[in-house]
């Protein structure tokens, strides 16, 4: 698998898991980010490789792959942009609610016919 493939593969996993930290850790981060005067990317990206151990292992082979082509990797704010990880509060409060809001919808089941059924041969 090539390395776009992985991180192809990754970034849903890691927009999960950031939206998953963000929605329980929401305090913090916003006293965070209003105490810091500039949004510190590697304060993310340090979340998320310890969230998703495998993106370290992915990024120490891109480097490695720029590295032998003798290229200038991306900056962490524009590896954040690849992996589409937003650390916009509005855009962050809007995702968390759209998957709760889902999340919701998904665990309303409907009765099944079946289920009258299987009660009256217990």
């Amino acid at each position: 698998m090539g390395i776009v493939e992985e991180f192809e593969e990754l970034k849903p996993i890691l927009q999960e898991k950031w939206l998953d930290f963000y929605s329980k850790n929401k305090t913090v981060i916003l006293k965070y980010l209003t105490k810091s005067q500039l949004v510190n990317y590697e304060f993310i990206f340090s979340i998320l490789i310890s969230l998703e151990p495998n993106l370290s292992v992915i990024i120490s082979n891109y480097l490695n792959v720029c590295e032998y082509l003798k290229i200038q990797p991306p900056t962490i704010d524009s590896l954040l942009n690849i992996l589409e990880i937003t650390n916009h509060v509005n855009t962050l409060d809007k995702q968390v609610k759209e998957r709760e809001e889902k999340m919701k919808n998904q665990l309303i089941e409907h009765p099944s016919p079946l289920d009258e059924f299987r009660n009256k041969n217990l």
